[in-house]
């Protein structure tokens, strides 16, 4: 009886002296019969500590610490730590400097008052801008799609998707820094960033499946329309890609007009292949697209190469090396949160 009601004290860390009473008398209030040596062993304390505190209630003392000499816990000015978090709930976005700028305090004095009342600081994520029509559809047409047989079934699920590259790498989103030692100066080339106006880019065409598998690329200086998504895109890399696997599939493409041309549905119906109709694609979720996290690993990975193109080869050579460091894990499940 006495085990089962220590099993059901919550598992929470004992770090003060007053939890750790608080367990003593919760054990001691249950068996009052209990031996010191097993209280000690039960509470994780020592025998003086149950032995102590057992007589302390006895004596009607009570489980708190006594008053402590030194500094009382707590802020030293309860109306600056009203305005700072007042300033905090007015506005969710403001920095640490910013709210001592408005409370005319120091940054350090703030971020003691928000770890005192409990108040963290986190990230905000960027998502798809959508119009509650927008939202709306999107929900609804998930749904019917998870509903139907096709979903239900033990298919991989496999997509594509179309992403540009800048050919000159260093000018890739992300952060980028340089060093220097005290006194020492450098070229104005290492200090920035030269972004060309109109640089060249590069398209990419590549699809992904659940398992962590990715089909050739396919590279282009222009644009990919109909013709040309069905020659190279479907025919000469998708194809081979599907063949590879042993179970069933289910290709969703993004819904792009060349995606569901005429042309490219009857190429779907001649060759087999299993893909989600135009009317249960659900508009502006990326969110749901791994290739949109595999999209962000391959730059991520460029960016760090940092080197200037001037070919689709070198680009194509690159990409084959970055595409080796990307774990499959990292982009692989649709539910993943990566």
């Amino acid at each position: 009886m006495l085990v089962s009601a220590v099993k059901a004290l919550p598992r929470k860390k004992i770090n003060t002296n007053e939890e750790l009473r608080k367990k003593i008398l919760y054990i001691w209030t249950n068996n009052p019969n209990i031996s010191y040596k097993k209280l000690a062993k039960l509470t994780g304390s020592t025998y003086d500590t149950a032995r102590r505190t057992v007589l302390r209630i006895k004596k009607g003392g009570s489980v708190k610490d006594k008053p402590r000499s030194g500094r009382p816990n707590g802020s030293a000015d309860a109306q600056l730590e009203k305005k700072v978090i007042a300033i905090i709930r007015k506005n969710r976005s403001m920095s640490t400097r910013d709210i001592a700028i408005r409370a005319k305090t120091t940054h350090v004095q703030v971020t003691r008052i928000k770890k005192r009342n409990g108040i963290k600081t986190y990230k905000k994520k960027k998502v798809p801008k959508r119009s509650e029509k927008q939202t709306s559809k999107s929900v609804s047409l998930a749904r019917k799609l998870y509903e139907t047989p096709l979903a239900n079934k033990n298919f991989c699920v496999i997509m594509d998707d179309e992403t540009y590259l800048k050919m000159d790498l260093r000018t890739l989103p992300g952060n980028q820094f340089y060093c220097l030692e005290s006194g020492e100066d450098i070229s104005d080339s290492e200090k920035t960033i030269q972004i060309e106006k109109f640089g060249k880019k590069v398209l990419i065409w590549q699809a992904i499946c659940e398992c962590g598998h990715k089909s050739t690329p396919f590279f282009t200086m222009g644009t990919i329309n109909t013709e040309i998504y069905v020659k190279e895109c479907l025919q000469k890399r998708l194809l081979p890609f599907l063949r590879h696997h042993n179970g069933q599939i289910m290709f969703w493409p993004d819904l792009a007009p060349a995606h569901y041309a005429n042309i490219t549905q009857k190429w779907f119906e001649d060759n087999n292949v299993h893909y989600v109709r135009k009317d249960l694609n659900s508009p502006n979720v990326p969110e749901l697209q791994p290739i949109e996290r595999y999209w962000a690993l391959m730059k991520a990975k460029l960016l760090k190469m940092g080197k200037p193109t001037k070919t689709i080869s070198e680009i194509k050579r690159m990409w084959r090396t970055a595409s080796l460091k990307v774990s499959p894990e990292k982009f692989g499940r649709m539910d993943s949160n990566e």
